[in-house]
């Protein structure tokens, strides 16, 4: 009979985050958005030592230089849409999406401990922008185009000191704001035909606006910047040009380049104490140095992905850019040579392998490409490319001089895990995509499941790929293959609720079971006598190999579905990884939750235990990969 867990997540350890892999540039600037909304997602810290950036709920902070050292910043139930770091570098502020009606939070984060100061609660749905004041006396935030509310914080109290609709009902939602750069009590918000300079009464702390007089010149604002000396406002624009504001007369001074607009807007923006001159971020992937007083275009370089952040390092001798497709660079001032600091996966990721033999690296696919990452550092060694394609589902040669994936246009493709050469390729394997995949331990025979319910054993010879059998009962797309350990057997878990074992030898079902909702995985214990599933009606099932009888079933979360199942090489425990974003780690005999781990920001789509058991990996429909110590 089905039973709950043990433990509670509340009550069960939490697990450790050794490191992560990505960066949410893609979700902080949808390539759909109309409002020009440009979270500032990477930040350099002003101790020129630390980069800050958002992958799902987490902030994840990372030293500059020397090797590469994490540590993160959690506390968002839900994905971080915007962020801000105060002068000095004492504090960090985040704030987060939320569902309908829900309250969005702001934390107020200790930078130099982790600890979270406050939680500020005042918006809903989601925040749009976060601000420090010169003095980081205060925080202002804005909610999204749904709140449209902007609230000045206490940041020493934590409590809300005023707020007031940020834009007119003639306009508009305005999408970004930000303190002037020396006045405490002066700031802007800005957006869709919306321009506001707002005062902060020093003793009353109400709020007062002026509409800045922009004449017949309608613009989407996307992001602003204040000149050192507060007498200039930088804006740029959805269209492609910038605007330059008088502060102290609240009208407009002048707009440029008048010819050759940047391509797909401006989208982020710095600028140069020293110089005055203006750093500019593009939808096209153009990142350009440009003189304001002529809006001349000195200098540009192009990144992969439209650019959603860029941060000053110190004084500006060099800055960080993020970009759409999750990449982020460091980028020399001076000649804008560029350095890509960090790479991943910009959709979904699809299945997650380790080699048969070492927890050192793994491997990883998506939209696109296949990647192999160390574990430790987290370095990207080896990206294969297929350009126009899906890659759905991989596995290793268990000899290890291969790696075998499964492709949407139905093909099966072999890459050497030195190069990424293509070894070989089975066109037409499977009419919906080959989804699933395994390699018999002699390194002869791959087993291939697909969208079309179909498993399939092809004969692999030096010069030749044969077809060896077809079978077919599983009406529903099939998700996973495992070989039992002798390569005799294999069962295969499908969309239509079953999970079959085959027999290898004769080509014939041995045992069906069938579960009450689609079967996302099925696993062999190691030793071969037991299976477990994972459904997506949040339970797992255990079953005897022997004659298919069902052991017991359990709930693994209270809502939604288990997408996600491995189980540790010496059979002690599993993992699960669910649509309500939390790894679970199981006691295999007595099904207690061991630890949870909480960090993704949608659902997760595959888990892996490394060989040794020393680490686990969990990705998800962002991007997001995480590595936990196990």
């Amino acid at each position: 009979p089905s039973r709950r867990l043990a433990l509670p997540v509340e009550l069960s350890l939490t697990m450790q985050l050794r490191n992560v892999l990505g960066f949410s540039g893609h979700l902080l600037f949808p390539p759909n958005e109309t409002t020009g909304k440009v979270p500032r997602g990477v930040q350099s810290h002003p101790d020129r030592e630390h980069i800050l950036y958002v992958l799902g709920c987490t902030v994840v902070v990372e030293r500059i230089a020397g090797k590469r050292q994490q540590r993160f910043l959690q506390g968002h139930d839900d994905a971080i849409t915007a962020m801000a770091i105060s002068p000095s570098g004492r504090y960090v502020a985040t704030g987060q999406r939320t569902n309908s009606g829900h309250e969005a939070l702001v934390i107020l984060w200790d930078f130099r401990t982790g600890e979270m100061l406050h939680k500020l609660a005042k918006h809903k749905f989601g925040i749009a922008a976060l601000s420090f004041s010169a003095s980081e006396q205060f925080l202002l935030s804005l909610g999204d185009q749904d709140d449209e509310m902007v609230v000045v914080w206490s940041v020493a109290e934590g409590r809300a000191l005023s707020g007031s609709v940020a834009a007119t009902k003639a306009t508009g939602a305005a999408v970004t704001a930000k303190f002037a750069a020396a006045n405490d009590f002066l700031f802007i918000t800005a957006g869709d035909n919306t321009l506001r300079v707002w005062e902060i009464d020093s003793a009353s702390f109400k709020l007062q606006c002026t509409n800045v007089a922009l004449g017949p010149l309608r613009r989407v604002f996307t992001c602003a910047e204040f000149s050192a000396q507060d007498n200039e406002l930088f804006l740029g624009t959805s269209t492609g040009d910038l605007v330059n504001i008088n502060v102290a007369t609240r009208v407009l001074k002048s707009t440029g380049p008048a010819k050759n607009k940047f391509v797909n807007g401006v989208t982020s923006l710095a600028v140069l104490k020293a110089s005055g001159d203006l750093v500019v971020g593009t939808g096209s992937g153009t990142v350009a140095l440009l003189r304001p007083a002529t809006w001349h275009t000195m200098q540009a370089v192009e990144v992969e992905g439209a650019v959603c952040s860029l941060s000053l390092r110190g004084d500006g001798q060099d800055f960080f850019v993020g970009t759409s497709q999750c990449n982020i660079y460091r980028i020399n001032t001076a000649d804008l040579k560029t350095e890509q600091r960090l790479t991943c996966h910009s959709a979904q990721i699809n299945d997650v392998v380790f080699p048969p033999d070492t927890s050192e690296l793994f491997a990883t696919c998506s939209q696109g490409d296949i990647r192999l990452w160390l574990s430790a550092s987290g370095k990207q060694v080896l990206r294969v490319q297929e350009k126009g394609k899906e890659c759905l589902c991989l596995c290793f040669w268990p000899n290890g001089k291969g790696i075998l994936s499964g492709w949407d246009d139905g093909s099966i493709r072999s890459y050497t895990p030195q190069t990424g050469k293509l070894q070989f390729q089975i066109g037409n394997a499977h009419n919906m995509g080959v989804t699933a995949l395994a390699f018999t331990a002699d390194n002869t025979r791959i087993v291939s499941g697909g969208g079309d319910g179909q498993v399939r054993v092809w004969q692999v010879g030096r010069q030749s790929q044969t077809l060896l059998s077809t079978m077919k009962e599983q009406k529903g797309r099939i998700n996973s293959i495992q070989l039992r350990a002798d390569s005799r057997q294999c069962v295969s878990a499908s969309s239509d609720n079953t999970a079959i074992v085959w027999d290898l030898e004769r080509f014939a079902r041995s045992q069906i079971l069938f579960g009450a909702s689609s079967a996302t995985q099925a696993c062999y214990t190691p030793d071969g006598s037991q299976l477990i599933t994972s459904h997506a009606d949040r339970k797992v099932v255990y079953w005897e190999a022997f004659d298919g009888s069902e052991i017991r079933e359990v709930d693994i979360c209270e809502e939604g579905g288990v997408a996600a199942l491995d189980v540790a090489a010496d059979g002690a425990f599993f993992v699960t990884g669910s649509s309500d974003k939390l790894i679970r780690v199981m006691s295999y005999d007595d099904c207690d939750e061991l630890s949870c781990g909480s960090g993704h920001s949608s659902a997760i789509t595959r888990v892996r235990i490394g060989p040794d058991g020393s680490v686990i990996v969990s990705a998800s429909t962002d991007g997001a990969i995480f590595c936990w110590a196990c």
